[in-house]
């Protein structure tokens, strides 16, 4: 597919207008239409971005405009009908997370996308941040040697455009951490949860999660609205060290255990249970500073033009956003009944 796409954006709301933004920008391909059931603000978008077409309906943009790809990012009660309506007319399609409200709408739109033989991505931003590829690298390089602990921190002011929404911050929130742990460690095996829930609406608010992934690493995360501080972190420990990524400032850290150098054993791990661990020394990594956004819609456009540099280390199967759905709905169910969930 040597020819420019064709892009429509299906949903002008904050994360919308964010793709119109950066797609308008971008170099081999067309935004030839936005969708929103309002009209008055799609027509505002496509006016500040020069977008030709505007529709207040999905399907008369369907019947009118020659389309390669929609982004659909609607709210997540929107995900399976329009993601499911764009495949059925032959659109390749990114589907912003979470990639539906069911595991159930998630298998059939994957199984509808591969019937078609399309493409479907999952908007897991995060997988694009740089700070994530550069923690994939050391992980990869074995920086800290045997993993056996990580933490996630994703905080920040309760959002007052979702107030009394059937989703809350597990959905909102938890879902881009789950996936995050997912793609750098693995399936996760099992979860147990707390959250805080509103009294009126009773929408989750704050969660604690504690989990274990299918190989063995422990952790927890943390997801709250009801912090004034928006926070965004990742610390991993192994026997060697730890990693702390910052995604809002996008900064990686090296804290060096300054007893790896001395020899025990073989097993560095057993060394940490033993309490060999000190300071050692501290070492800050560059990083070039990108918008994830823009790294993920340029991996989506290159995949369907076909090109083949594209890292074999992402994950191509949307299977990875019916999982973190999963783990996700799992978390409240777990919170609601106090019990772990396994899966």
């Amino acid at each position: 597919m040597s020819k420019k796409l064709n892009i429509a954006v299906i949903g002008t709301g904050r994360m919308g207008v964010n793709h119109v933004r950066v797609i308008s920008e971008m170099e081999g391909v067309n935004l030839v239409a936005v969708v929103d059931f309002n009209r008055e603000l799609a027509e505002r978008v496509a006016k500040k971005y020069f977008v030709e077409s505007v529709y207040d309906k999905v399907e008369t943009m369907l019947g009118k405009e020659k389309i390669d790809a929609a982004i659909v990012a609607t709210p997540t009660s929107y995900h399976y009908s329009v993601g499911r309506l764009c495949i059925e007319h032959g659109l390749h399609v990114f589907l912003e997370k979470p990639m539906a409200s069911t595991v159930k709408e998630c298998d059939e739109l994957i199984n509808l996308a591969k019937e078609k033989k399309l493409k479907l991505m999952i908007g897991h931003i995060e997988r694009f941040n740089p700070v994530i590829v550069k923690l994939k690298e050391f992980l990869n390089n074995n920086l800290l040697g045997d993993v056996y602990y990580l933490e996630t921190v994703r905080s920040g002011p309760f959002p007052k455009r979702l107030y009394g929404s059937k989703d809350g911050v597990v959905i909102d929130l938890a879902v881009h951490d789950l996936d995050l742990i997912d793609y750098l460690f693995g399936k996760i095996g099992q979860v147990y949860a707390h959250h805080i829930k509103t009294k009126e609406h009773k929408q989750d608010i704050y969660a604690r999660v504690m989990f274990k992934t299918q190989t063995g690493v422990i952790g927890s995360s943390e997801f709250s609205w009801i912090s004034p501080k928006k926070e965004r972190r990742i610390s991993v420990y192994g026997d060697k060290g730890m990693l702390l990524g910052n995604l809002l400032d996008q900064e990686v850290w090296f804290f060096e255990n300054g007893d790896v150098s001395i020899d025990y054993s073989d097993n560095y791990y057993q060394n940490v249970l033993w309490g060999r661990v000190s300071e050692g020394k501290v070492t800050k990594y560059p990083i070039k500073k990108e918008e994830p956004l823009k790294r993920e819609l340029e991996f989506f456009f290159k995949l369907l033009k076909k090109e083949n540099n594209i890292s074999n280390e992402l994950e191509f199967d949307p299977s990875y956003g019916k999982r973190a759905v999963d783990y996700s709905l799992s978390v409240l169910e777990s919170a609601d009944r106090d019990k772990i969930i396994y899966f």
